[in-house]
């Protein structure tokens, strides 16, 4: 029985984002489909780069996202009274 799966299941299933039932019908889908199971592995490969990279933002990025929130401190409004 051929399973429907698409890239999107794929990369969820890369990420353990799918549920039981369609995990299962993602990995009869890799085991019927070597063309799926190509794209699977190709997924994992990207996965994997992508964790080994060490990125890390700039510290002006990291100043602007703090001066940010500060600055949403200063602006806190008072709770809409009906009356």
């Amino acid at each position: 029985m051929n399973k429907t799966c698409t890239l999107d299941d794929l990369i969820l299933f890369a990420y353990n984002e799918t549920r039981d039932q369609k995990s299962c019908d993602v990995i009869d889908a890799i085991l019927e489909d070597d063309e799926l199971l190509d794209e699977f592995n190709s997924i994992i490969a990207v996965q994997s780069a992508l964790n080994s990279r060490n990125c890390k933002p700039s510290e002006q990025t990291m100043n602007n996202i703090l001066n940010y929130s500060k600055a949403l401190n200063v602006f806190k409004l008072k709770p809409a009274v009906n009356t």
